[in-house]
């Protein structure tokens, strides 16, 4: 895999000024950043930052924003107030893509999902944006074939996809499905979302589930600065949830996540078969922790830089392995045609 922008997600740290960010993803190495809505809307009223100071300092530190995450509410015919300041703030610091959740999403038919899809990409587009669409396993968007069927279904160029590997694994995914999908589709992924997690859900403790319950309650509150509280409280009311265990998947993506290489996800695995298809998406830090919020940020991104290079240096040597494996079957084949020749000389002579 060739692709060497490297992104500190927002969610890897939650809780930080725009400043703070911008000097974490630089010192460990990171390319760009992701923002929430409300990080934007927190610098600009919080913080007292013009869009000029946040330029210039993204400038300095040669940090991109490669994207706004997430859009929440989507499912309306015409643009919420969430969408147009997700617009604003894609448009004045230049990322190229919004990201869009299925989190409060209806229960909606087919037709009616491909439809709201077809929508928001264009709303998109008018902004010059591309709409990268993410899975959340309990919500009407479940898994990634739904999601790329919708994709296909709603024939809008600037539709792109996301790869959560937490969702994509709690989903069921398996590696041999993303194979089945071929190139084509697995080209449509603009980003992938990497971290951890064990191959089943972990009981919190009741300590750690005050501390997960208060983490949501904050994320929900800071979203509602995006969204507004009744609106929020609203589309949340109105969300589908298609699993009986919503409530626990939902902490673990929230608060419980690893850093690469410390669960079960076939990371290595998914990566290969990505590089495979020549499909070369941005590669993002994704890893919601309580653990990792109580560090300080340089700290964390830090731990974030080196568990992705242990990852890459994995990537690497497998592929390493499959181009010997390839040269050696292909070694083993020419004895048997050199001596075929030499007989024949020997034979024509």
């Amino acid at each position: 895999m060739n692709s060497t922008t490297r992104v500190l997600c927002a969610g890897s740290l939650p809780n930080v000024r725009f400043h703070e960010r911008v000097e974490a993803a630089h010192s460990a190495g990171f390319d760009a950043i992701s923002l929430f809505p409300h990080h934007y809307l927190n610098a600009r009223t919080r913080e007292k930052l013009s869009v000029a100071d946040m330029q210039a300092r993204l400038r300095e530190r040669e940090i991109k924003v490669v994207t706004i995450d997430p859009l929440l509410d989507w499912f309306s015919p015409d643009e919420s107030a969430a969408e147009t300041l997700i617009y604003e703030a894609a448009t004045a610091l230049e990322a190229p893509s919004i990201n869009v959740s299925p989190a409060f999403a209806p229960k909606l038919s087919q037709t009616a999902l491909t439809e709201t899809v077809y929508r928001v990409c264009q709303r998109a587009a008018r902004h010059g944006l591309r709409v990268d669409f993410e899975i959340l396993p309990w919500t009407i968007i479940p898994d990634y074939l739904t999601l790329f069927e919708l994709i296909s279904a709603s024939g809008q160029d600037n539709a792109a996809v996301t790869f959560d590997c937490l969702h994509f694994y709690r989903s069921g995914g398996r590696v041999q499905d993303l194979k089945r999908l071929g190139r084509q589709q697995l080209r449509r992924i603009s980003n992938i979302q990497l971290c951890d997690i064990s191959s089943q859900p972990q009981p919190l403790t009741w300590h750690q589930d005050i501390k997960a319950n208060l983490s949501l309650l904050a994320t929900g509150w800071e979203s509602s600065r995006s969204i507004g509280f009744r609106k929020l409280l609203h589309i949340a009311s109105k969300g589908y949830t298609g699993r009986k265990d919503a409530q626990v998947l939902m902490k673990e993506a929230s608060c419980s996540r690893l850093l690469p290489g410390q669960g079960s996800i076939p990371l290595v695995e998914i990566l290969q078969t990505l590089s495979d298809h020549q499909c070369q998406p941005l590669l993002g830090m994704e890893v919601f922790s309580l653990n990792q919020n109580r560090l300080p940020a340089h700290q964390s991104a830090k731990h974030l830089m080196n568990a992705l290079q242990r990852l890459e240096q994995q990537l690497e040597q497998q592929l390493e392995q499959q181009l010997e494996q390839q040269l050696e079957q292909q070694v083993v084949g020419t004895p048997s045609v050199i001596s075929s020749d030499s007989n024949n000389k020997s034979m024509s002579c």
